[in-house]
């Protein structure tokens, strides 16, 4: 899988998903990343 910078954006905003969905998901994934920088320990991958 590409990971280069813009890549998953493209994905998101050419996906077959309502604007609601495609809200959603990247709601979700900025909760998720900001919620590893406050707690380094989850991104090592530890739960």
């Amino acid at each position: 899988m590409d990971t280069s910078a813009g890549v998953a954006r493209s994905f998101l905003e050419d996906a077959p998903f309502t604007d609601e969905q495609k809200a959603d998901i990247a709601h979700r994934n900025w909760e998720r990343l900001t919620s590893r920088a406050a707690n380094p320990h989850l991104a090592r991958g530890a739960r």
